[in-house]
């Protein structure tokens, strides 16, 4: 096919509005244009199709024209009008057309590019941003000094910091390609510092574009960036030089831990809440690592402790900075146990025993006694043993929300690990904070938490010698009597608990726990015995669940009078 032919097809195409042959005969032309020889009469066309309002169709166009310019610039003097309309049009994909047209047609380049430019860097559109970016480096590669004179230079280094990460990197590599006789994009520590701080947001191919160009800054100070003002900055910088030195130098981060820490422990002595979430955040993301970073903190430990005392007279927070101190307390009581240490739990554990003692905020208090549980179970001896004996202060304490939240943090003890001289004042402290002469009534699912603590069946199982016998069976009948309401109180894991305790005692003293175990059994039992359309589905299962497994011990215990099974299968 002639290009005369192929003119007047397309032509035919545009007004008889068939758009597949049209894209068909476009693709011929852009064929076409790359061929040798005099192509002017594909001018006519291409100037006509570049208004239409398809995208396929407009796009082909502009690839065309841009080829047809190569040997005929007049024909981009002809194309003005329309693709400036392109430039404002109020849709991003055409907009976007528009601005690269111009970038690519150098007849119009002195007349329209900075201005056009200069609009299309501040459009509200990341992706007209990009194009304009891009388009800007074609300009200095096509037209040196043509920009340069407008400033976009300085304008490009202002997109450096646009909210689009594409934009970004795009502006660090035209700059850094325009700039190449002067050594290319030049990074300031204020620039350095923002890159680092947005390196999170970076998806990896930029990430690798941004680090490259972070190659260009060279500190005067070789700790300056490590050292930095900004708690982000810091953290993130550390965070990736943890990660690049991982898979073949993982024994450099100790090298990262030495130069970090000065500034994280600047950071957390801080007034600014921020910059101190920035650093929690941080020294929770360490905790999984085979390298420890908390302990290098252990002479800052106060800085994970709450205040002994606080000033009335102080000036009080905003609501929302109140807010933020308090998730920061939180946290840092979580990371205060690997931070201390044997020489200062001493330390540790008075400023704990001063805070917890405030029950203005029940939330602080049960996180203040969490973290003394934490510190018994990490703490080598003899420091863990202080950490029990101050519990152990709390249980017996008469407020009741503090013994309340202590005996709540005991569920996470493991009692079979804890020395006898130390269980004995633990269960006669919990034994005595408990009241079972009077009969407990369950209002709320809850209240059975602070009647009788889970922790307890296991301890009167497993370290019933610490204890008189007579003292055991009382403690066991009350538990037992109330089995009913905690069973009626959702709590099945706790009764399931002195169900196990009660087997556990019969098999060590069958003729002081015979009785307490057939009551238990009878009472799980008959639990089980309710209709299923008259209750809750999660109950009905939770109450069939715990009578199969009485059950069980009951079916265990008669075929084997001798109960020589059932030691072994209880580990006796």
């Amino acid at each position: 096919m002639s290009l005369e032919e192929l003119t007047a097809n397309l032509l035919e195409a545009n007004h008889n509005d068939n758009t597949e042959d049209l894209l068909v005969l476009l693709q011929q032309m852009q064929e076409a244009a790359s061929l040798p020889g005099d192509k002017s009469c594909l001018i006519g066309p291409v100037v006509k199709l570049l208004p239409s309002h398809n995208l396929d169709v407009k796009r082909r166009v502009y690839a065309t024209l841009q080829k047809l310019c190569e040997e005929n610039p007049d024909a981009a003097l002809l194309a003005a009008n329309c693709v400036i309309r392109d430039c404002r049009d109020p849709n991003p994909e055409v907009k976007c057309l528009g601005v690269w047209g111009i970038s690519v047609l150098p007849p119009l380049l002195p007349l329209y590019a900075a201005d056009i430019l200069a609009v299309a860097l501040g459009d509200s559109h990341p992706r007209v941003r990009r194009t304009a970016v891009t388009a800007c480096g074609k300009v200095f590669s096509t037209a040196p000094g043509l920009l340069e004179d407008k400033g976009f230079v300085n304008r490009l280094y202002e997109s450096i910091r646009d909210e689009d990460t594409l934009v970004v990197v795009q502006s660090l590599l035209v700059l850094d390609r325009a700039l190449a006789p002067e050594g290319g994009v030049v990074v300031n520590r204020k620039l350095a510092q923002y890159l680092l701080l947005r390196l999170p947001h970076f998806q990896p191919p930029q990430l690798a574009t941004v680090l490259q160009v972070l190659r260009k800054y060279t500190p005067k100070d070789r700790s300056r960036i490590v050292h930095s003002t900004h708690a982000a900055v810091v953290v993130n910088c550390a965070q990736l030089f943890v990660q690049l030195i991982e898979p073949g130098y993982p024994h450099l981060e100790k090298d990262v831990i030495v130069r970090c820490v000065p500034s994280l422990t600047t950071f957390l002595d801080s007034p600014d809440l921020h910059a101190q979430g920035y650093v929690l955040e941080f020294l929770q993301w360490t905790e999984n690592r085979k390298t420890d970073w908390l302990s290098n903190f252990s002479k800052s430990w106060h800085l994970f402790c709450p205040e002994k005392k606080r000033n009335e007279f102080k000036t009080r927070n905003s609501p929302s900075d109140s807010i933020i101190s308090n998730s920061l307390l939180q946290k840092k009581l979580l990371l205060l146990p690997r931070v201390c240490s044997v020489e200062n739990a001493s330390e540790v554990l008075r400023t704990l025993e001063e805070a917890a003692w405030d029950r203005s905020n029940d939330i602080f208090c049960r996180a203040h006694l969490d973290c003394i549980i934490s510190l018994v179970e990490r703490l080598p001896q003899p420091a863990s043993s202080q950490a029990l004996r101050l519990l152990i202060r709390f249980i017996g304490s008469r407020e009741t929300v503090i013994v309340a939240n202590a005996l709540q943090a005991l569920e996470r003890l493991d009692v079979k690990k804890l020395p006898s001289d130390e269980v004995s004042p633990l269960l006669v402290a919990i034994v005595t904070s408990m009241d079972i002469s009077k009969e407990i009534l369950i209002e709320k699912k809850e209240d059975h938490l602070s009647a009788f603590p889970a922790i307890l069946p296991e301890l009167l199982s497993e370290r019933r010698d610490v204890m008189s016998p007579q003292s055991v069976v009382h403690v066991m009948q009350a538990l037992v009597t109330h089995l009913p309401q905690f069973i009626q109180s959702h709590a099945y894991t706790f009764a399931s608990q002195i169900l196990q305790s009660c087997i556990n005692l019969f098999l060590k003293e069958p003729s002081s726990f015979q009785l307490i175990l057939g009551r238990a059994l009878h009472i799980c039992v008959e639990c089980a015995k309710v209709d299923n359309n008259k209750i809750d589905p999660g109950h009905y299962l939770a109450v069939q669940q715990l009578g199969k497994e009485a059950m069980w011990y009951y079916n265990l215990l008669r075929c084997d009078p001798s109960a020589s099974l059932a030691k072994k299968v209880f580990g006796l």
